[in-house]
């Protein structure tokens, strides 16, 4: 059984294969409304805002 010690403190460096920063292709803020909303048929003639992130509750 491993030994946790409270006092023990939690090391900075880690082997976390995730970088903080990442040559993500897909940019945050993009006028592109994506694949999904642009396959869907607009009805009766309205058109289909893109959902835009800051206009998401929570999503700061």
């Amino acid at each position: 059984m491993i030994r946790i010690d409270p006092e023990d403190p939690v090391p900075i460096e880690s082997d976390d294969p995730v970088p903080i920063e990442s040559d993500d292709p897909v940019p945050i803020e993009s006028d592109d409304p994506g694949p999904l909303l642009r396959t869907i048929p607009a009805q009766s003639g309205r058109t289909i805002p893109p959902i835009r992130a800051d206009r998401i509750d929570g999503v700061k």
